[in-house]
């Protein structure tokens, strides 16, 4: 895994780092100052703690979720919805492997049976999600209760904190156009991690 972070990092300072340094047009302090204070804490601390990651994230974001080498909050909100998705669909279909004869509601006697052939922290996770989801508390779990779970889970995974450090990566933005390229990424990092 190491050694693909590594190979991903050089083809990318080999492909963006030119265009980087011809855009780098001396950032004011003041507008380096301006995004600092733009950026919330938990931004700031994820930059300052791996500037390497935050670049390969962000990069990944881009890359993946935006349009013409650049991203704007549609963008990151696609891959918010997207991610909350995935979120919603592993815990419902945790339990779905549970409905045995396929009524569309699992007692507890068809989750021990799936629970039997799991690992222990598997079967843990199984437990813990069941009571949590059994919100009428009958021991059994409806279509809507399940679906309640997997949406809170999501909600769980992908908060608020972390809806807010996603769309703070377009503070970057230097040419206030809403959208961040990478080149303009690798310069507001560069220029940040000098200030930080």
């Amino acid at each position: 895994m190491r050694s693909l972070r590594l190979l991903f990092l050089s083809l990318f300072v080999t492909m963006y780092a030119p265009m980087a340094m011809a855009q780098q047009t001396s950032l004011s302090s003041q507008v380096v100052q301006d995004m600092l204070d733009a950026l919330p804490g938990p931004s700031i601390k994820r930059l300052t703690k791996d500037p390497a990651r935050f670049i390969e994230e962000g990069t990944m974001l881009i890359l993946g979720y935006g349009q013409d080498g650049s991203i704007g909050v549609q963008g990151i909100e696609n891959y918010i919805a997207l991610k909350r998705a995935k979120v919603r669909a592993r815990e419902i279909r945790r339990f779905d492997l549970a409905d045995l004869n396929g009524d569309g509601q699992i007692t507890r006697a068809e989750l021990d049976v799936l629970m039997a052939t799991e690992r222990a922290s598997a079967r843990g996770r199984l437990l813990i999600g069941f009571t949590k989801s059994d919100l009428n508390e009958d021991g059994i779990l409806t279509d809507v209760e399940r679906r309640a779970y997997g949406e809170a889970k999501a909600l769980e995974e992908v908060d608020e904190d972390e809806e807010e450090i996603l769309k703070s990566i377009l503070k970057l933005d230097q040419d206030d156009d809403g959208r961040l390229s990478i080149p303009e990424m690798i310069v507001a990092l560069e220029m940040l991690e000098q200030k930080v």
